[in-house]
């Protein structure tokens, strides 16, 4: 049995094929975004509120724009089982919001509508209230 010195392998072939294959699979991929087959993507706006005070029934927030404050049509904010419209959306301006959670841990989220009908939350955090205060607590006159 003798070999033959002119034999190739097999390897340019499959390399071949491979490089052909990538080049079409990123091609699809490319083209998908060109032409806008991955159309679910939506604007993420950017805004800010901060909180400024957690009470035993009030959460205070203070409204804090940003580059697309234009943008924003209205906010409301959820605390614990109640939901609040944000009235004041003037940059600086502080909103207090109504809870139930007095001496417990709440979720506390702020959900904005912009001006294109998206929402978006801009604000999530979990809360926790002082106990309310108690009534009573005696004069303490002592004196000597």
């Amino acid at each position: 049995m003798a070999l033959r010195k002119d034999e190739k392998g097999v390897s340019p072939v499959i390399g071949v094929i491979l490089m052909v294959a990538i080049t079409v699979i990123l091609a699809a991929v490319i083209a998908s975004f060109v032409f806008g087959l991955s159309g679910t993507l939506q604007r993420k706006y950017v805004i800010g509120f901060t909180v400024t005070g957690v009470e035993s029934d009030k959460v205070y927030v203070r409204y804090e724009g940003g580059p697309d404050h234009a943008y924003v049509s209205y906010c409301k904010a959820m605390a614990g089982n109640r939901e609040t419209s944000i009235s004041s959306l003037s940059v600086g301006a502080v909103t207090s919001i109504s809870h139930d959670s007095a001496g417990s841990t709440f979720d506390f989220a702020i959900v904005c509508t912009f001006k294109d009908g998206s929402q978006q939350v801009v604000y999530s955090s979990k809360l926790v209230a002082p106990a309310a205060p108690t009534g009573g607590g005696g004069a303490g006159g002592g004196g000597e």
